[in-house]
């Protein structure tokens, strides 16, 4: 899929226009919002960063090494582009620290442009907004018709689009979850039950591997082997759902390494194993299996 497919249909009509965004890092500027007022004391020293060029996991990383502290000690509300010139917050817990000397942390593509101390660390989603300054150049268009869009846009506004890395490289989001719509198709034909009941199915019981039943239906299918209460069933989703993504977030390079998930890493998976193996057996009706 193309760019132009992948922005669908637009709230006021064609593009009039062309230009080139992101020319330079200064063409798209933007500066956290954060309604927080710091108390100039604590053991959490904020910082207010101004990046080029770098990305807001990256900027972490090199505060930790200035400050030598591990990166989870560094904390952010949100991420922030790399191609563009942005400001945004960061927080260092230094208890019983003084603070430390962040001059090799800075460069051309990183700055420091104030510190204050406070009680609490930075949390995600603390900020309230992001503004945004945008420059676009190379403009080809009619100068009357990007004035008539800018005063619609300025009565109407912009609508919340997503963005077109929301859907992937190359739109591959899309054809992901339109594979597995169409594999919820096929299970609705394989057992000749509606489209919707059978994605619902699959969506709340892929993991039972038992054809495509429900929680509640395998609960009471069979009474051969030791089964919980559909009910019981009920909270599994909402925990497959967290541990998935959990792993992904463990995954992601930018997350530091946890000595608690060190430890406990390998006996969850012996655990998670174990729970696939008891929801085969039963789903077989394997009496000695599942007891």
């Amino acid at each position: 899929m193309n760019e132009l497919e992948l922005l669908g249909p637009r709230a006021h009509g064609p593009v009039c226009g062309q230009a080139v965004l992101k020319a330079t890092a200064e063409d798209f500027q933007v500066d956290e919002v954060l309604d927080i007022e710091l108390s100039g004391q604590g053991e959490h020293l904020w910082l207010w960063v101004e990046k080029r060029g770098l990305n807001t996991e990256e900027a972490a990383r090199r505060l930790a090494r200035a400050a030598a502290v591990p990166q989870r000690a560094i904390s952010y509300a949100g991420l922030k582009d790399r191609q563009a010139l942005t400001r945004q917050w960061f927080s260092l817990h230094l208890p019983g620290k003084a603070d430390p000397d962040l001059s090799g942390a800075e460069g051309h593509s990183l700055s420091i442009l104030k510190t204050v101390r406070h009680s609490r660390k930075l949390q995600r989603g603390a900020h309230e907004a992001n503004g945004f300054t945008l420059r676009l150049k190379q403009l080809k268009a009619d100068p009357a018709a990007v004035e008539e869009r800018l005063q619609l846009l300025k009565q109407q506004g912009v609508p919340n689009y997503f963005g077109l890395q929301r859907f992937g490289h190359q739109g591959g989001n899309l054809v992901f979850v339109a594979g597995l719509r169409r594999f919820g198709d096929d299970l609705a034909d394989r057992h000749g039950r509606g489209g919707s009941q059978a994605r619902h199915q699959f969506a709340v019981g892929i993991g039972l591997l038992d054809l495509g039943q429900t929680p509640a239906q395998f609960a009471a299918d069979s009474d051969a082997s030791l089964r919980v209460a559909g009910s019981a069933f009920a909270i599994w989703g909402p925990i497959y759902l967290g541990l998935l993504i959990y792993a992904v977030r463990q995954a992601l390079p930018g997350t530091p390494e946890s000595l608690m998930i060190r430890r406990f890493g390998w006996p969850s998976l012996v655990a998670l194993l174990g729970i696939g193996a008891w929801i085969i057996a039963a789903a077989r009706d394997w009496e000695l299996a599942t007891i």
